[in-house]
């Protein structure tokens, strides 16, 4: 019995995540529009190397599948070749704010980023509003927050470690 244990507590070690890892925040942020059919916009934020590869996707945020083409950039660069690249990081659309995601600094097979410079990638599709996409150059490893501004259907981008 003492022995199972043991075996299942170093296992369980194995799995943990590490208290030394890097970690990211993006911050983005939908705007307010002053309009009457306002609708919650699709909004995909990935991470892509300096040739547009996506490397992993941080957010997909949206309602029904068939409506996924309308952020064309992403449709285009990540989903249509790798639907499962953004499984575990979905949700329902959010409304005007400013948004705090958390990113590890891995790439979509859990394995650290090789020194150059990526793209922090964000796209915005609203039903009777506009859209917008935009990428973010950043060397890797990180050191300064990098940060963009602009107007539109998002109008913060910004990535910066957090360890």
């Amino acid at each position: 019995m003492l022995r199972n244990s043991l075996f299942l507590a170093i296992l369980a070690g194995l799995y943990l995540p590490h208290s030394n890892a890097e970690q990211y925040q993006i911050t983005l942020e939908l705007p307010s529009f002053d309009t009457g059919d306002y609708e919650r916009p699709y909004t995909a934020v990935w991470v892509a190397s300096a040739k547009n590869k996506p490397q992993r996707v941080v957010q997909l945020w949206y309602e029904d599948d068939r409506w996924l083409k309308d952020l064309k950039y992403f449709w285009r660069r990540v989903l249509r070749k790798n639907e499962q690249a953004a499984d575990g990081v979905t949700g329902a659309t959010k409304g005007p704010g400013l948004y705090q995601l958390q990113w590890d600094g891995l790439d979509h097979q859990a394995n650290t980023l090789a020194s150059g410079q990526y793209k922090l990638c964000a796209e915005v599709a609203r039903e009777h509003g506009g859209h917008n996409a935009k990428c973010l150059k950043f060397d890797w490893p990180l050191i300064d927050k990098v940060e963009l501004k602009l107007e539109g259907e998002f109008t913060t981008l910004s990535i910066e470690s957090k360890s």
